[in-house]
């Protein structure tokens, strides 16, 4: 399951009440090649029944991959089978964004960064310190470009992967001083 990004949702199936008061019921996550990603699970791992003689059984399941089949099973030996497909854009919609998000964060707040003297600029690297994650002009109170005496920053790259070279941006309308 080697990815890094992980979705812990709750999962359930209803086998219905032929399938009521079983405690013998499990699932196995299946990759989209058939490969089997987690072994089968049981009551023993955290499948349960919901509420008594429903035949609606769940388990909180953890989900490293994007895309896996969750292949339940009644057990005994006769089971019946029920699948049901994870994509995780689809049943965690907010997670890619989310994910984007954190890893930027990350980036930029796990290394070190500098300001450029020469190009009045603020430049993030990533924990390796050697990738640029974002660069940012800066700009004294009178809207002039500095290095120190810094009033206000703009980001030279917006969202996109730091291609951004030696681009400076225009500073904001100066202020009046009184």
């Amino acid at each position: 399951m080697g990815d890094h990004k992980c979705a812990t949702l709750l999962k359930s199936v209803n086998f219905g009440k032929k399938h009521a008061g079983l405690n013998t019921v499990g699932y196995t996550i299946i990759d989209h090649l058939g490969d089997i990603l987690l072994e089968r699970q049981g009551f023993s791992e955290g499948v349960h029944e919901v509420g008594t003689n429903t035949g609606i059984y769940a388990a909180v399941m953890d989900f490293h991959i994007d895309h896996a089949s969750i292949l339940w099973d009644t057990g005994g030996d006769t089971p019946a089978y029920a699948a049901e497909q994870y994509n995780r854009l689809e049943n965690n919609p907010r997670l890619d964004h989310t994910w984007e998000d954190v890893t930027f964060i990350k980036a930029m707040t796990g290394g070190r960064w500098s300001i450029d003297p020469a190009s009045c600029q603020m430049v993030f690297y990533d924990e390796s310190n050697s990738n640029v994650v974002a660069r940012y002009s800066l700009f004294g109170i009178d809207g002039n470009p500095c290095y120190d005496g810094v009033f206000s920053r703009i980001r030279n790259d917006a969202d996109e992967d730091c291609g951004c070279e030696d681009d400076l941006l225009l500073p904001p309308a100066p202020k009046e001083v009184d």
